[in-house]
C-alpha cells in the first residue's frame, strides 16, 4: 500500500527519511477542506530532537543544557548522537524522595 503511486500523488500517504530507523511511512492527508488546506509538515518528532534550541530561546545556556542532559533531567540529541535515558519526574523512586 505504501509505495502505491495513486495514493501517494493524491498526498494519502507521505514517506520520509528517519536517522534512526531509515525510510518511515505515514498516513498523509486523507480529505481536503476547500477554504483550509492541509499539510503534511514533515517527519513526527522524536524525544530530544530539539532540546538544545527549546532551551536556549528560554535562557539556557549550553553548560546548563550539558549538565541537565548529563544528570538525565532532559534529553538532548543531535545527528550522530545516542539517545540516552531521561529520569521521570514522575518516576516511582523520584517522588519516594519528596
Amino acid at each position: 500500500m505504501h509505495d502505491d503511486p495513486e495514493l501517494t500523488g493524491r498526498g494519502w500517504l507521505a514517506s520520509y527519511p528517519h536517522p534512526v530507523v531509515g525510510r518511515i511511512d505515514q498516513i498523509g492527508l486523507l480529505f481536503d477542506l476547500s477554504e483550509t488546506p492541509g499539510a503534511v509538515q514533515g517527519p513526527p518528532l522524536m524525544v530530544g530532537e530539539h532540546t538544545r534550541e527549546i532551551m536556549r530561546s528560554l535562557g539556557y545556556t549550553d553548560a546548563d543544557i550539558s549538565q541537565a542532559c548529563e544528570d538525565g533531567y532532559v534529553s538532548a540529541w543531535g545527528k550522530g548522537e545516542v539517545q540516552k535515558d531521561f529520569k521521570s519526574p514522575w518516576a516511582v523512586e523520584t517522588l519516594e524522595k519528596k
